[in-house]
């Protein structure tokens, strides 16, 4: 009879324990979709401010890495086990580096205190891409090579520009972003 009672009590336990463990992998899915929002405003944000494409990648890593890293220690400290948070280490380190990039653009963004200011500068490269039919034009700066995209022009007005004046804003971080751009054919 002990038996039984002991395997009736485990049962109930792994019972409870799967339950949990599904909500908790429920909770995750919806907070791993609800991460495409930072990830996209990050994305977009990306496009209209001179940053290297590394500095940007390399900072999202090692972001949602360190931050995943405190959040399984934590809970291993509070739970005094071995929490299996393993299995959702890698969705942790990508939506807390998509919202901690976000978080930067919009603080870089936002928080800047500085001056506009105007560059013209010549058009290295013009190009359409296929699926949305958005024009993208490629400039020079300083030796910084960045692909600046101009929606809503016509190819025509694109094709007959060779410099493009941007006017620019020091971010809070010290990137500057495309506040306005124009393009010109002289």
């Amino acid at each position: 009879m002990i038996f039984i009672k002991k395997r009736r009590t485990n049962k109930i336990e792994q019972r409870i324990q799967l339950k949990k463990d599904s909500r908790i992998g429920c909770l995750f899915n919806i907070i791993a979709a609800l991460s495409i929002i930072p990830f996209v405003y990050a994305a977009r944000e990306y496009n209209i401010t001179f940053i290297p494409l590394i500095y940007f990648i390399i900072g999202s890593l090692i972001s949602g890495l360190i931050v995943s890293k405190i959040l399984l220690k934590t809970n291993q400290r509070i739970n005094n086990s071995n929490f299996k948070l393993w299995r959702y280490y890698l969705i942790i380190s990508v939506i807390s580096g998509s919202c901690l990039s976000s978080l930067f653009f919009l603080t870089n963004i936002y928080l800047s205190k500085s001056e506009l200011y105007s560059i013209e500068t010549p058009i290295v490269k013009k190009w359409e891409t296929i699926r949305y039919h958005h024009f993208y034009v490629k400039v020079n700066i300083n030796g910084f090579e960045k692909n600046i995209p101009v929606p809503n022009k016509k190819s025509a007005e694109i094709d007959n520009a060779n410099f493009i004046v941007l006017t620019l804003n020091d971010g809070f971080w010290g990137f500057p972003f495309v506040v306005n751009k124009e393009l010109k054919k002289d």
